[in-house]
C-alpha cells in the first residue's frame, strides 16, 4: 500500500495530512513531548532548568523563555502559524496546582 499525502486548507493555513493528524490535544502533546525528548531535552536540562519551552509541533522548533508567557510570545513571534505545547524544563508538568482546606493542603498535581 502506498502512502498518499494531500494538502488541506484549515483556517486559511495549508496543512498536510500528517499535520492534520495533530487535530486533538492528546496528539499534540505526544508529538511535542517526542520532539522535546529527541531533539532538545539533554541540552535544555543541562543549562535551563526551571525555564519554559514552547515546542512547535509543526516546525519542530523550540522557543525558550524565563516564563510561560515569554516562551509562548517568542514562539508566536517566530512561528505565527505554529501549534505549541508548553514544557517546564526539568519538571513533570508546566504548572502545579493544589487544593485543601486552610493551611493543611497536602495534595498537589502536575498539570
Amino acid at each position: 500500500m502506498s502512502h498518499v499525502s494531500a494538502t488541506y486548507d484549515i483556517g486559511g493555513i495549508a496543512m498536510s495530512t500528517e499535520q492534520t493528524n495533530l487535530a486533538t490535544p492528546g496528539r499534540i502533546v505526544k508529538a511535542a513531548e517526542a520532539i522535546y525528548e529527541n531533539k532538545y531535552k539533554t541540552d535544555m536540562e543541562a543549562s535551563h532548568d526551571g525555564e519554559f519551552v514552547a515546542i512547535d509541533v509543526l516546525g519542530e522548533g523550540c522557543y525558550l523563555g524565563d516564563s510561560a508567557e515569554a516562551a509562548l510570545q517568542k514562539a508566536r513571534d517566530e512561528a505565527p502559524h505554529g501549534v505549541f505545547h508548553l514544557i517546564r524544563v526539568g519538571a513533570p508538568g508546566a504548572f502545579s496546582s493544589s487544593y485543601g482546606w486552610g493551611n493543611e493542603s497536602s495534595v498537589a498535581w502536575a498539570l
